[in-house]
């Protein structure tokens, strides 16, 4: 029997080992250098090697405005390299052929906000009608026909003012047909976006109207 005397000495409950927090995801993985583009960095650097007036390389040009849809400077680089190519007619001749001039105005309509992009847009635009107005067979090729409706329906009322002035400027120089498809495009437009009362577009159904009287139609 145990002494009643005895100091029995009770050993404190072990305390539960606290656990290490987990040490953050990023300190376990090893830091992950950031991928250089080095297709980007080549299409950047082709579009800056562009020499004025060369329309060689519009179809690359296109294809990069394909590939870079979203991509600001790119969209800036390929509307300079444009604006170089245009100063030509064979560069603008290969810009509108393989439907490069309405991949700009596609990126123009998502980039518009950028004032480095309208700038070099506007000046390649400038080139196309004046241009279509002074060759009214260069107009009407198919290729010229479509990048003329790209513009007319941009949105952009500056490129459907040019358009109705290069249509006046054929209508005058005898250019008939030409005039007569631009008036029409116009007409459409305008009526579209400011109503069959617009101004503008009573000036044009006019213009039309006297073409036609011309024409004897």
């Amino acid at each position: 029997m145990a002494d009643c005397c005895e100091v029995y000495h009770e050993e404190p409950p072990k305390q539960p080992k606290k656990k290490e927090k987990p040490r953050d995801e990023e300190e376990k993985r090893p830091r992950e250098t950031k991928k250089v583009d080095q297709g980007r960095i080549n299409a950047l650097q082709m579009l800056e090697t562009i020499p004025a007036g060369d329309g060689s390389r519009a179809g690359e040009l296109f294809a990069i405005l394909e590939q870079y849809a979203g991509d600001r400077e790119m969209g800036r680089s390929c509307a300079k390299a444009a604006e170089r190519m245009a100063v030509s007619e064979n560069g603008l001749d290969q810009l509108a052929a393989v439907g490069a001039l309405q991949g700009l105005v596609k990126m123009w309509q998502a980039h518009g906000n950028d004032t480095s992009v309208s700038v070099h847009m506007n000046q390649v635009m400038a080139r196309f009608w004046e241009r279509a107005s002074s060759d009214d067979q260069w107009i009407c090729l198919p290729a010229q026909l479509a990048v003329g409706k790209a513009l007319i329906t941009s949105g952009q009322s500056e490129w459907l003012a040019e358009a109705h002035r290069a249509a006046v400027s054929m209508h005058e120089k005898g250019h008939k047909t030409a005039a007569m498809e631009l008036y029409r495009l116009c007409i459409d437009e305008l009526e579209k976006t400011h109503g069959p009362e617009n101004q503008c577009a009573l000036q044009a159904q006019n213009n039309l109207a006297v073409l036609l009287e011309e024409c004897q139609q």
